[in-house]
């Protein structure tokens, strides 16, 4: 993420997409380390519900909401 953040222009609010915890943990670690606020949407699955998150989606269109 570092590498992206260092290289492409942006706009906030900004969006990561991920279905794991360690998406997420990568998320949280590097907005501690940059002082960013990067969101984490989880797209949700049988094998994940057990993560939890302001965000979660398990839809295309749930995706597209949020992303609205």
């Amino acid at each position: 993420m570092k590498l992206f953040f260092e290289k492409i222009n942006y706009k906030e609010p900004v969006f990561y997409i991920g279905d794991t915890s360690a998406d997420k943990d990568m998320v949280e670690n590097f907005n501690k380390e940059a002082g960013k606020s990067v969101n984490f949407i989880l797209f949700e699955n049988q094998h994940n519900k057990d993560i939890t998150t302001k965000y979660k989606v398990s839809s295309d269109k749930e995706l597209l909401n949020i992303l609205k």
